[in-house]
């Protein structure tokens, strides 16, 4: 956080960078969650008909 408050001050395209690469993981992060619940949800949907049903 100390870094990217002096990157700000002095370079602000780093910043802009450091701003980009943070959204980018952002989403990145929401997309593989999202996915991840979709998985989860598809396998216990398998295993739900495998051993309730």
């Amino acid at each position: 956080m100390l870094i990217a408050s002096a990157m700000f001050v002095f370079d602000v395209p780093a910043a802009g960078l450091i701003t980009l690469g943070v959204l980018i993981l952002g989403i990145a992060q929401l997309t593989a969650g999202t996915i991840g619940l979709f998985l989860g949800a598809v396998v216990l949907a398998i295993w739900y008909e495998l051993f309730i049903a």
